[in-house]
Protein backbone atom coordinates (compact mmCIF):
# COMPACT_ATOMS: atom_id res chain seq x y z
CA UNK A 1 0.00 0.00 0.00
CA UNK A 2 2.84 2.43 0.84
CA UNK A 3 4.40 1.84 -2.58
CA UNK A 4 1.18 2.94 -4.31
CA UNK A 5 0.99 6.10 -2.15
CA UNK A 6 4.64 6.94 -2.93
CA UNK A 7 4.01 6.39 -6.63
CA UNK A 8 0.96 8.69 -6.50
CA UNK A 9 3.08 11.46 -4.97
CA UNK A 10 5.76 10.87 -7.61
CA UNK A 11 3.15 11.08 -10.38
CA UNK A 12 1.76 14.29 -8.90
CA UNK A 13 5.24 15.80 -8.84
CA UNK A 14 5.90 14.59 -12.39
CA UNK A 15 2.67 16.17 -13.66
CA UNK A 16 3.44 19.44 -11.86
CA UNK A 17 6.86 19.64 -13.53
CA UNK A 18 5.75 18.57 -17.01
CA UNK A 19 2.64 20.75 -17.00
CA UNK A 20 4.26 23.99 -15.82
CA UNK A 21 7.22 24.81 -18.01
CA UNK A 22 8.81 27.94 -19.49
CA UNK A 23 6.15 28.32 -22.19
CA UNK A 24 3.34 28.09 -19.62
CA UNK A 25 4.50 31.06 -17.55
CA UNK A 26 6.49 33.06 -20.07
CA UNK A 27 7.05 36.66 -18.91
CA UNK A 28 5.25 36.14 -15.62
CA UNK A 29 7.98 37.34 -13.31
CA UNK A 30 11.30 36.14 -12.01
CA UNK A 31 13.22 33.01 -12.94
CA UNK A 32 12.11 31.27 -9.76
CA UNK A 33 8.37 31.52 -10.51
CA UNK A 34 8.19 28.27 -12.48
CA UNK A 35 9.97 26.32 -9.75
CA UNK A 36 7.77 27.57 -6.91
CA UNK A 37 4.60 26.91 -8.91
CA UNK A 38 5.79 23.37 -9.67
CA UNK A 39 6.63 22.80 -5.98
CA UNK A 40 3.25 24.13 -4.84
CA UNK A 41 1.33 21.91 -7.26
CA UNK A 42 3.46 18.86 -6.40
CA UNK A 43 2.57 19.21 -2.71
CA UNK A 44 -1.07 20.31 -2.98
CA UNK A 45 -3.59 17.99 -1.32
CA UNK A 46 -5.72 16.79 -4.22
CA UNK A 47 -8.47 15.72 -1.82
CA UNK A 48 -9.18 19.41 -1.14
CA UNK A 49 -10.88 19.46 -4.55
CA UNK A 50 -13.34 16.69 -3.58
CA UNK A 51 -16.43 18.83 -3.25
CA UNK A 52 -20.13 18.06 -3.52
CA UNK A 53 -21.08 20.89 -5.85
CA UNK A 54 -19.59 23.36 -8.28
CA UNK A 55 -19.75 26.38 -5.96
CA UNK A 56 -17.75 24.54 -3.29
CA UNK A 57 -15.24 23.40 -5.91
CA UNK A 58 -14.86 26.97 -7.23
CA UNK A 59 -14.43 28.25 -3.68
CA UNK A 60 -11.49 25.85 -3.17
CA UNK A 61 -10.10 26.76 -6.59
CA UNK A 62 -10.29 30.47 -5.67
CA UNK A 63 -8.58 29.83 -2.32
CA UNK A 64 -5.77 27.84 -3.96
CA UNK A 65 -5.42 30.54 -6.64
CA UNK A 66 -4.94 33.18 -3.94
CA UNK A 67 -2.40 31.01 -2.09
CA UNK A 68 -0.39 30.44 -5.25
CA UNK A 69 -0.66 34.11 -6.24
CA UNK A 70 0.87 35.12 -2.90
CA UNK A 71 3.73 32.65 -3.40
CA UNK A 72 4.41 34.12 -6.85
CA UNK A 73 4.29 37.68 -5.49
CA UNK A 74 6.86 36.79 -2.82
CA UNK A 75 9.26 35.43 -5.45
CA UNK A 76 8.82 38.43 -7.76
CA UNK A 77 9.05 40.96 -4.92
CA UNK A 78 12.29 39.33 -3.76
CA UNK A 79 13.88 39.52 -7.22
CA UNK A 80 16.16 42.58 -7.18
CA UNK A 81 16.52 42.47 -10.97
CA UNK A 82 12.78 42.41 -11.71
CA UNK A 83 11.77 45.27 -14.03
CA UNK A 84 8.59 46.29 -12.23
CA UNK A 85 9.63 47.67 -8.83
CA UNK A 86 6.03 48.57 -7.88
CA UNK A 87 4.01 45.61 -9.20
CA UNK A 88 0.25 45.50 -9.22
CA UNK A 89 -0.31 43.00 -6.38
CA UNK A 90 -3.20 41.42 -8.33
CA UNK A 91 -1.26 40.89 -11.54
CA UNK A 92 -0.17 37.35 -10.69
CA UNK A 93 -3.71 36.00 -10.24
CA UNK A 94 -3.86 35.02 -13.93
CA UNK A 95 -0.62 33.04 -13.79
CA UNK A 96 -1.74 31.25 -10.63
CA UNK A 97 -5.18 30.39 -12.04
CA UNK A 98 -3.78 29.23 -15.39
CA UNK A 99 -1.28 26.98 -13.60
CA UNK A 100 -3.95 25.43 -11.40
CA UNK A 101 -6.33 24.87 -14.31
CA UNK A 102 -3.65 23.22 -16.45
CA UNK A 103 -2.55 21.04 -13.53
CA UNK A 104 -6.11 19.99 -12.62
CA UNK A 105 -6.74 19.06 -16.25
CA UNK A 106 -3.70 16.78 -16.21
CA UNK A 107 -4.79 15.24 -12.91
CA UNK A 108 -8.30 14.72 -14.30
CA UNK A 109 -6.87 12.96 -17.37
CA UNK A 110 -4.41 10.82 -15.38
CA UNK A 111 -5.94 7.42 -14.62
CA UNK A 112 -4.11 6.93 -11.32
CA UNK A 113 -4.43 10.41 -9.80
CA UNK A 114 -7.81 11.15 -11.33
CA UNK A 115 -9.28 8.49 -9.04
CA UNK A 116 -8.22 10.50 -5.98
CA UNK A 117 -10.44 13.45 -6.79
CA UNK A 118 -14.04 13.74 -7.85
CA UNK A 119 -14.13 16.72 -10.19
CA UNK A 120 -16.89 16.94 -12.75
CA UNK A 121 -15.55 17.84 -16.16
CA UNK A 122 -18.12 20.62 -16.55
CA UNK A 123 -16.74 22.36 -13.43
CA UNK A 124 -13.31 22.78 -14.96
CA UNK A 125 -12.18 26.02 -16.59
CA UNK A 126 -10.30 26.57 -19.82
CA UNK A 127 -6.76 27.73 -18.95
CA UNK A 128 -6.60 31.26 -20.31
CA UNK A 129 -3.76 32.52 -22.46
CA UNK A 130 -3.37 34.63 -25.59
CA UNK A 131 -4.22 31.70 -27.90
CA UNK A 132 -7.52 31.05 -26.14
CA UNK A 133 -8.24 34.79 -26.10
CA UNK A 134 -7.70 35.00 -29.88
CA UNK A 135 -10.06 32.07 -30.45
CA UNK A 136 -12.70 33.64 -28.17
CA UNK A 137 -12.35 36.95 -30.01
CA UNK A 138 -12.79 35.22 -33.36
CA UNK A 139 -15.87 33.35 -32.12
CA UNK A 140 -17.33 36.48 -30.51
CA UNK A 141 -16.98 38.43 -33.76
CA UNK A 142 -18.70 35.67 -35.73
CA UNK A 143 -21.56 35.03 -33.30
CA UNK A 144 -22.01 38.16 -31.24
CA UNK A 145 -20.38 40.90 -33.31
CA UNK A 146 -18.41 41.90 -30.20
CA UNK A 147 -14.75 41.76 -29.33
CA UNK A 148 -13.63 40.45 -25.96
CA UNK A 149 -11.07 42.74 -24.38
CA UNK A 150 -8.08 40.53 -23.49
CA UNK A 151 -5.87 42.45 -21.06
CA UNK A 152 -3.21 39.72 -20.99
CA UNK A 153 -2.45 37.10 -18.39
CA UNK A 154 -0.55 39.53 -16.13
CA UNK A 155 -3.54 41.86 -15.91
CA UNK A 156 -6.18 39.29 -15.00
CA UNK A 157 -7.60 39.66 -11.54
CA UNK A 158 -10.43 38.02 -9.68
Amino acid sequence: MQKSKDFSKFMQQYLAITTIGPSTLRNQGSKGVINVVQEYLAKIDLCDFNQKDESEFLSILNRKTEELKEIIINIVDGDKGHKNKQPNRGQHWGAARKSLNLFLREIFLNKLLGQKIDIKEEWMEIPLDSFIAKALNKASKEFYKKVINWPGLKRLDF
